[in-house]
């Protein structure tokens, strides 16, 4: 009985604080402000909804969230389970302005600005997916850039990964070492590595279907 009382105790405990980080996030980032602005037109059908999606690295990492492609405009969303008090927006193209963007070792990204209240950032070719879906709505004109190559996705993916991999070892390295505690077993580091490049292979793959390359 008293185990049972202890994982009740856990869980009520974990569930508080996974409020209490929603509700931040809901009240702090700007994401309840933007929903009384723009709210959601039920009636506009979506062309594409892009899901899995993040603030883009180095930038912040707000999400996940989804991107619903319509023609008057943009659905944007907030997956539940990180903000279960989150309301759909939607913003007309009016409203939507685009900043490009180039970050040292992690390559091109798209500012996507509503009426000046709030960005959102994504990698490039997320952006020039809704621009060949949309181009006679997307705010920049000009001709259409291709679908990224296979390749292209890859070194993107593989950089990113590099850098955090080296930043795991390297903590996981050091910290023993600082805090003169036993070093983890070269298996650790094993298991560590496999792990973040499971998780990588299947962001590859999402990046393949949102590219337009399945």
């Amino acid at each position: 009985m008293e185990l049972l009382y202890d994982v009740l105790g856990v869980f009520c405990f974990g569930t508080f604080i996974w409020l209490c980080i929603a509700l931040s996030f809901h009240f702090l980032d700007g994401w309840y402000s933007l929903a009384g602005l723009y709210p959601d037109q039920s009636n506009e059908l979506s062309l594409l909804t892009l899901t899995g999606l993040s603030q883009a690295m180095p930038v912040g990492n707000r999400g996940p969230f989804y991107i619903s492609i319509c023609v008057s405009g943009l659905r944007v969303g907030i997956t539940k389970l990180f903000d279960p008090f989150s309301r759909d927006f939607f913003v007309p193209w009016s409203e939507v302005k685009v900043v490009r963007k180039k970050y040292l070792w992690f390559g091109d990204y798209v500012e996507l600005s509503f009426g000046g209240k709030k960005r959102l950032v994504v990698e490039s070719y997320i952006a020039n997916r809704i621009w060949r879906l949309v181009p006679e709505s997307w705010p920049e004109k000009g001709q259409l850039p291709p679908p990224m190559k296979r390749c292209e996705l890859l070194l993107d993916i593989s950089k990113i990964w590099l850098m955090l991999t080296a930043l795991m070892s390297a903590f996981f390295w050091l910290g023993p070492r600082v805090l003169d505690t036993k070093e983890p077993p070269i298996l650790f580091f094993i298991v560590v590595a496999v792990m973040i490049s499971l998780s990588f292979l299947f962001e590859y793959r999402r990046r393949l279907k949102i590219n337009g390359d399945t």
